[in-house]
């Protein structure tokens, strides 16, 4: 469901929210609420498609196992695809589905926000 930011967003947001059903940001939160599912869906939109070492060497700080494990939902989730690399190499790359790109947009945002913020909070 889209909704228009027209004079008053925040009713905006009220009147497209459907109470019935699931919150679609809580629904969105709880995909990428994770410490690292935003790290790694931003690598792979900046980077493009990834080997699994690719990963761990650029998303600093993740563990093996968190890594799989966040992969594992991503992929659950149809934010993320694994496909066999065709270039005569035996490697799988993660690359990100059309609805994680979808992401890119929100994450822009959410990055501006951040920057924003930081500089404000580091001027007090």
């Amino acid at each position: 469901m889209k909704f228009l930011m027209n004079e008053d967003p925040v009713r905006a947001l009220d009147e497209a929210y459907d109470r019935s059903k699931e919150c679609p940001i809580i629904h969105a939160m709880n995909i990428l609420s994770s410490k690292w599912m935003m790290p790694i869906i931003w690598h792979l939109l900046v980077d493009g498609d990834m080997t699994y070492n690719e990963l761990t060497r650029t998303v600093k700080g993740i563990s093996n196992t968190m890594l799989t494990r966040c992969l594992h939902e991503l992929m659950d989730k149809g934010i993320v695809i694994r496909y066999d690399s065709d270039d005569g190499e035996p490697r799988s790359l993660y690359s990100l589905s059309e609805s994680g790109r979808g992401l890119l947009p929100a994450m822009q945002c959410l990055f501006d926000w951040g920057a924003d913020h930081m500089e404000r909070m580091d001027s007090q």
